[in-house]
């Protein structure tokens, strides 16, 4: 690459990129404006009447989320370190422990990781992507835990 070409593409790099991080930087700052607060919380087991709550908070550095519904000795709880994917897309790295009644002979189901939430079509809710309750016999048990918005 001659001199004249490198100094173009150099300036050229100078001047967009920062364009670029500026712009991904406000749109993550919109994305994390609207995620903070709280929010209702449901395992479909539990209730669709009486709903948990959520909440998505910032805490020094990153955004953290806990969330919690009980009813009758059954209960859902989600904790942990949110990341922004954007603005129907958030992947929470942390713990989802789930207490059924009917389900893993009424023994808690713990799982840790990290768990994807989306929000899909005109959906007014991030529902958890990974759906399959890893603690029941069959595999083929679901979990709806969703946040709604």
């Amino acid at each position: 690459m001659n001199d004249l070409l490198r100094v173009f593409v150099l300036s050229l790099a100078m001047v967009v990129f920062p364009t670029w991080a500026a712009e991904n930087s406000k749109a993550i700052s919109k994305a994390e404006t609207a995620l903070l607060g709280e929010y209702l919380f449901s395992l479909q087991w539990i209730s669709w009447n009486e709903f948990g709550k959520a909440k998505i908070s910032r805490e020094q550095d990153e955004l953290r989320m806990e969330a919690r519904q009980e009813r009758n000795g059954n209960y859902v709880s989600a904790e942990g370190t949110v990341k922004i994917m954007n603005a129907r897309e958030f992947i929470l790295k942390g713990k989802i422990v789930t207490r059924v009644s009917h389900l893993n002979e009424g023994q808690p189901c713990a799982r840790e990781g990290e768990f994807h939430f989306r929000a899909v079509g005109s959906r007014k809710y991030w529902r958890l992507q990974e759906m399959v309750n890893p603690c029941t016999a069959s595999g083929k048990t679901v979990d709806y835990v969703d946040v709604f918005f």
